[in-house]
C-alpha cells in the first residue's frame, strides 16, 4: 500500500514537473497575445479579384478622391492590380500588391472610397495584407498582398475552435506548414464554411495578417485542416505553440494558467 502511494506521487510530482516546464515555454503566446486586439487565428471568405475588379476600376477614374486621399495623382503610383499581361483581372484571392510603405495608404483609400461611395456588396468588406512579402518587379523591392475578406460571415472559426496543433510537411517542400484539429464546433462550422465557398478562396488570418488563402475545390470535413502558409521551420513552431499554449491555459483555467506562468525565470 504504501509503494502504491509512494508510485502515484512520484507520477503526480513528475506531471506536475512537466506541467511546469510546458507552461513556462509560453512567455512569448503570452506577450503577443497582450500586445494583440485580433484573433491568433481566424477563418474567412475572400472576394476574388474578378469580383472586386469593379471597384478599382472606379477608384482608378477617379483622380480627384486619390488627390484629396493621398499624396499621389494616381492608383498606379503606390498600387499594383493584380492582372494578367493582357490587363485582364485574374481569378484570385489578390486584389493586388503595395510596398510596405505604401500600405496604409492602400488601405484607408480603398476603405474609405467603398465607405463614401457606398459601393454594393462592399460594405461588409474587411482589407488585410499578406505576412509575407514577394518580389514582383526588378526594384529590388517587396510587395505584400492585399485581399478583401467577408466580415460578417455566418461562421466565426478563431483559434477557440482549436483542439491541437502540430508541424507538418510535404516530402517534396522545402516550407512547412502547421496541421490544426478542431473542437466539436469549429469542425461543423468549417465544414460548413467550405460547403459555401466551394469554387472561392478561404483565408487563414493571424493577428490580422493572413497567412494563406487557398481555393476550396470540395467541402472539408473530419475537423482538421493543413495552413500551407510557407513557413520555416521556426515559423510554423511559433505559431502552433502559440495555439497550443492558447488550448492549455483554457483547459487549465486563464487565473491558474497566469499564475503558473508568472512563477517561470
Amino acid at each position: 500500500m504504501i509503494q502504491k502511494l509512494f508510485i502515484i506521487s512520484l507520477l503526480l510530482l513528475t506531471s506536475s514537473t512537466n506541467d511546469e516546464k510546458y507552461i513556462c515555454k509560453c512567455k512569448e503566446y503570452q506577450k503577443s497575445a497582450l500586445e494583440n486586439s485580433t484573433p491568433l487565428l481566424e477563418f474567412k471568405s475572400n472576394l476574388n479579384n474578378k469580383a472586386f475588379s469593379n471597384t478599382i476600376n472606379r477608384l482608378s477614374e477617379d483622380t480627384t478622391f486619390i488627390k484629396e486621399n493621398s499624396k499621389f495623382d494616381s492608383l498606379s503610383a503606390f498600387f499594383i492590380s493584380n492582372i494578367s499581361a493582357n490587363n485582364e483581372y485574374l481569378n484570385s484571392p489578390i486584389i493586388g500588391y503595395a510596398k510596405m510603405n505604401d500600405k496604409a495608404i492602400v488601405s484607408h483609400i480603398f476603405k474609405r472610397f467603398v465607405e463614401e461611395k457606398k459601393i454594393d456588396n462592399m460594405t461588409n468588406i474587411d482589407f488585410m495584407w499578406s505576412q509575407k512579402p514577394k518580389n514582383l518587379t526588378n526594384d529590388g523591392d517587396n510587395y505584400f498582398s492585399l485581399y478583401a475578406l467577408n466580415n460578417k460571415g455566418r461562421y466565426q472559426i478563431t483559434h477557440e475552435n482549436i483542439d491541437f496543433a502540430r508541424l507538418s510537411k510535404h516530402p517534396n517542400d522545402k516550407f512547412y506548414g502547421v496541421s490544426i484539429s478542431f473542437d466539436e464546433e469549429g469542425a461543423v462550422a468549417f465544414s460548413e464554411l467550405t460547403k459555401e465557398n466551394i469554387n472561392n478562396c478561404i483565408s487563414t488570418i493571424s493577428y490580422s495578417k493572413v497567412l494563406s488563402a487557398p481555393f476550396i475545390f470540395n467541402q472539408v470535413v473530419g475537423g482538421s485542416v493543413f495552413i500551407d502558409g510557407n513557413f520555416t521551420k521556426l515559423e510554423a513552431e511559433k505559431l502552433i505553440k502559440r495555439l497550443n499554449c492558447y488550448n492549455y491555459s483554457q483547459r487549465i483555467g486563464q487565473r491558474k494558467f497566469d499564475r503558473k506562468l508568472n512563477r517561470c525565470n
